[in-house]
């Protein structure tokens, strides 16, 4: 049954505006040699690229109802759906909707996999008091999202047993994997269109060579699919190790070993049909200090049984975002290796040409994603700390930020599905303030909340500049007065001072806490003091 949102909590889910960036420069193709990413002056010039999809359909339904879904178990009514609302203007109100959640308990660290026609969520853990004392307790129980109708149904009893030591998921296209370690490796496959589940043996000889942790039990490791085979990473003494399974017959065999530090086989990993994308985290272990200036990026082919490597095309890049689309795999965000300072670079690798291709910077930083990215009807969304979800439409080359899961804390966890005309989560865990000023986490929201997208996120294209004039992209500081100015192309601390009537010195004094200055990236936002210097710059008078 719908249950009316609290009007408290509506207003307070609706006071977080997105930010819209009027700005995404345009893009260059190049490949060979590495670039630097601590001046912008170092990159290549950039020319349009046309990405080869079509702009996308504006679709009714982006506004959605909430109500709120705890314990139960049963099957949702037929009117425990999401009903659609439409938009005069095709653009989000920027605010995120309660809508109906599961009719199961809220819980924390379950499996999330977004399928084709919507969103599968099993296990994870409650706590529960048990003896008078907080305990984890394991849930058994699931439910499928068919976001085409706004539907949640109960899955039936899964042929594995859920354990609070994690558990992970992967899609096939046609089903979903299901990966259990302890007390024992367990794999079962769900298929959304019949709604049942198939267990997968798991032979004698693969639970032999199942690697195990330090403390003997089976480890959960991490899974992808790739070549029609299920890719399960794990790291165990201090060295990478990847087994491959057939869904269908349960057949495995040891894959090559990765040429990576075990680290590199947790984050900035992504698939295509049919390779495996592993980016280096560029550290080393012992002290976490940068290797070198090469970023590897590991490609691994299930067919061919053979791993090749590229490299990004920026040096000490380490970005946030790495997922496969169908323009290829997007790096984007993320950080510089040395100095950590956040970037908003991004680009397109193409694997038939091992070639990179510079795509809009992003709009806001994304120092790390907390879940991994949702590729969906040819976007990009992923969210960070903030909770604030940004997202990439491949068609427009442009970027869209979006607002605050929760308006005043960060999320500590958080999974994201796609719905018709936006995003959806659930069970989201936020960090929770006490009263001596630290914060806790992770109790999960019992609330599901969606978020409606624009239709078309457009592609902001810089003015043309006049002739004899340098660039100035939309700032309150224009040359010789001060303010905000962003960084563009071929902008380096040398020519922004001289553009100013500054000294580097005092353009470096201005912005002393700004952790962007030092990375010096097209797209980052700096201050600009008053002119200090008693005669003004030549091409101010």
């Amino acid at each position: 049954m719908n249950e009316v949102l609290d009007s408290d909590f509506e207003r307070s889910l609706r006071a977080a505006l997105a930010e819209h960036a009027d700005r995404a420069p345009q893009a260059p193709e190049w490949s060979g040699s590495q670039r630097v990413l601590t001046a912008a002056d170092d990159r290549p010039s950039r020319r349009w690229v046309t990405v080869a999809a079509s702009i996308l359909v504006a679709i009714a339904g982006v506004g959605l109802l909430w109500a709120m879904g705890r314990g139960g178990g049963t099957d949702t009514t037929p009117s425990d759906t999401i009903p659609p609302t439409s938009t005069a203007d095709g653009l989000t109100s920027a605010a995120w909707t309660a809508t109906i959640a599961p009719s199961i308990a809220p819980r924390a660290g379950y499996v999330s996999v977004p399928t084709d026609g919507g969103w599968f969520v099993w296990g994870g853990w409650t706590t529960q008091i048990v003896d008078n004392q907080p305990t984890d307790v394991s849930e058994q129980d699931g439910a499928y999202l068919e976001s085409t109708t706004g539907t949640w149904r109960t899955l039936p009893a899964a042929p594995i047993t859920n354990d609070i030591r994690a558990a992970a998921g992967v899609w096939t296209g046609t089903e979903v994997i299901v990966i259990v370690a302890y007390p024992e490796p367990q794999i079962a496959a769900f298929d959304p269109s019949t709604f049942k589940w198939r267990r997968i043996e798991v032979s004698d000889d693969l639970r032999a060579a199942w690697p195990r942790g330090d403390g003997g039990h089976y480890s959960t490791g991490f899974q992808r699919f790739a070549g029609g085979r299920l890719l399960m990473s794990f790291l165990t003494n201090a060295r990478p190790v990847l087994i491959e399974v057939d869904p269908a017959t349960g057949d495995w065999s040891l894959a090559p070993e990765p040429p990576v530090t075990p680290d590199d086989l947790i984050d900035n990993v992504a698939t295509s049909d049919d390779q495996l994308f592993v980016v280096e985290a560029g550290q080393r272990n012992s002290d976490s200090a940068c290797i070198d200036e090469s970023t590897p990026m590991h490609v691994f082919d299930p067919a061919a049984g053979t791993w090749t490597t590229v490299f990004l095309p920026y040096v000490h890049w380490q970005p946030a975002i790495v997922a496969w689309t169908d323009a290829g795999l997007l790096a984007a965000g993320g950080r510089v290796c040395d100095t950590q300072a956040p970037v908003r670079t991004a680009a397109l690798f193409d694997p038939f040409t091992s070639t990179w291709t510079d795509v809009a910077d992003m709009t806001a930083d994304l120092p790390f994603v907390i879940d991994t990215p949702l590729v969906e009807q040819g976007r990009v969304a992923a969210v960070g700390e903030a909770g604030s979800p940004i997202v990439y439409d491949i068609a427009n080359d442009a970027w869209w930020n979006g607002p605050r899961l929760f308006p005043t804390t960060d999320v500590g966890d958080v999974a994201l599905a796609a719905v018709p005309g936006g995003i959806i989560t659930w069970s989201a865990s936020p960090f929770t303030p006490a009263a001596d000023g630290s914060f806790s986490c992770c109790t999960p929201e019992p609330n599901a909340a969606s978020l409606a997208l624009p239709s078309v996120i457009p592609h902001a294209t810089p003015a043309e500049p006049a002739p004899g004039q340098p660039a100035s992209p939309s700032t309150s500081a224009t040359a010789c007065s001060p303010g905000r100015y962003i960084l563009v192309q071929g902008d380096t601390p040398s020519t922004v001072a001289a553009k100013f009537g500054l000294t580097v010195d005092e353009l470096a004094g201005a912005n002393a806490n700004n952790p962007g200055f030092d990375s010096f990236v097209v797209g980052t936002e700096i201050a600009i003091p008053p002119v200090a210097a008693a005669t003004p710059n030549p091409s101010c008078t």
